[in-house]
């Protein structure tokens, strides 16, 4: 086993779905060994990111509901379905089975059928089966392995080393397993060496390193800019490697869930709020340090020449500004009671950011920010249209070169312009 960052995680994941191998990969809870190995698999299957891919989730509150989410949008409510309700997954290449929910009847069940033991084919393998006879390239993701039992993970060395379960041959695929394994407090089972001899693919343990979860999370907006400047002082606290049952603690699927509930003005205070999200230690430090963590807009704009750390600024800067377009769209800033007034606002930041970045913080900038034609999820009449922006901006007319060059680099990205006379 060796230890993988996150970039080297990714790398590992495609080269696994490229050349059809069974790759097993260790790691905390919360650490994001599935959300990435979806994001890298929906990449690389050309997967456009507007399809809607669902996942099924057990809904713990009821025997008879089960619950759906949108595997692009991991951290949005989910909706709550009849668990016999007929879904549309015909779409979805990724097989994604925690077989420890299907209990012993993963493996599927004995019959007898003239005097001979007989096997039903599990749903999933059917599934499979199903699908690669429609011609599509099928992922599967094992996930949460750790917790399957003994009896079907016995069984699953069929899988790994014939492509089959009890007699039902399924076409040779890429297998990605994941799970919280040797961990104290994951109270599961041990990999049979069997299984691991298997591995065709290796094992690995992911090991998140701090500067490129900072930058990935920044640059897709995940994390609050407060949370950024703690982990960037304090990167110990980024995950708990092996936390224990009944506890809060901390992690990066934590830390998001925390800057998510600041983004949505939880009614606790942010300095107090920590605790009920990032457990007692990392929270009380969190707490101690709150005063020094709100970046001041006039430090966002200052270049410090380390260039990671400015470009984490530009992300920060693009965050607010989005968050901004958010509010406006959905009607929850009472200040922005027109688009003028959105563009004015708007206007104190793309000015500063053009006058001040420099170079590839420059770049990255206005690359980020083309990106911006946003349409309202609530109110289907409110679109934002980043150019209109741009053009109406004072700042753009009087810098007429920066103005070109964002034409051009408009065009590139394949956006249709109409006038660009300013």
């Amino acid at each position: 086993m060796i230890n993988v960052n996150y970039k080297e995680y990714e790398r590992v994941i495609e080269w696994t779905i490229r050349n059809n191998r069974i790759t097993m990969i260790k790691g905390a809870p919360g650490t994001g060994k599935s959300q990435i190995a979806v994001r890298v698999i929906q990449d690389i299957l050309g997967i456009n990111k507007e399809t809607v891919i669902q996942r099924v989730i057990p809904d713990p509150t009821s025997k008879d509901k089960v619950k759906v989410q949108d595997v692009n949008k991991p951290n949005q409510t989910v909706e709550v379905i009849d668990a016999e309700t007929e879904m549309d997954t015909s779409k979805n290449p990724i097989i994604e089975e925690r077989l420890y929910q299907r209990g012993p009847y993963a493996a599927g069940l004995a019959t007898i059928q003239s005097n001979e033991t007989k096997w039903t084919i599990p749903e999933w393998i059917s599934e499979i089966k199903k699908k690669q006879s429609e011609g599509i390239k099928v992922v599967l993701l094992l996930d949460d392995f750790h917790l399957t039992i003994p009896s079907v993970m016995n069984v699953t060395y069929q899988l790994f080393e014939k492509y089959q379960i009890n007699g039902h041959i399924i076409k040779k695929i890429p297998i990605i397993i994941l799970g919280n394994f040797d961990l104290k407090s994951a109270e599961g089972f041990p990999v049979q060496s069997p299984i691991m001899g298997r591995l065709t693919g290796g094992f690995y343990e992911l090991t998140p390193d701090i500067e490129t979860f900072i930058e990935f999370a920044a640059k897709s907006n995940r994390l609050h800019e407060s949370v950024i400047s703690f982990l960037q002082t304090d990167p110990n606290f980024l995950y708990d490697a092996d936390p224990k049952s009944m506890v809060m603690t901390y992690s990066p699927r934590n830390w998001e869930n925390f800057s998510k509930a600041i983004f949505d003005n939880h009614p606790v205070p942010p300095k107090h709020l920590a605790k009920a999200f990032v457990g007692p230690k990392a929270g009380t430090e969190f707490a101690n340090k709150w005063d020094s963590l709100t970046i001041s807009e006039r430090e966002l704009f200052e270049m410090s020449g380390n260039m990671r750390r400015d470009l984490i600024k530009t992300y920060i800067v693009i965050g607010r500004m989005r968050r901004m377009i958010y509010a406006y769209l959905e009607g929850k800033d009472p200040t922005l009671n027109s688009k003028q007034d959105l563009f004015n606002r708007l206007n104190k930041y793309y000015s500063k950011a053009v006058a001040n970045y420099k170079g590839e913080t420059l770049s990255v900038f206005i690359t980020q920010l083309i990106d911006f034609n946003i349409k309202s999820s609530s109110q289907t009449d409110r679109i934002f249209d980043v150019f209109e922006f741009i053009k109406a901006s004072p700042y753009s007319k009087k810098n007429k070169a920066v103005f070109e060059y964002i034409v051009e680099l408009y065009k590139t990205k394949g956006h249709i312009l109409g006038d660009i006379k300013i």
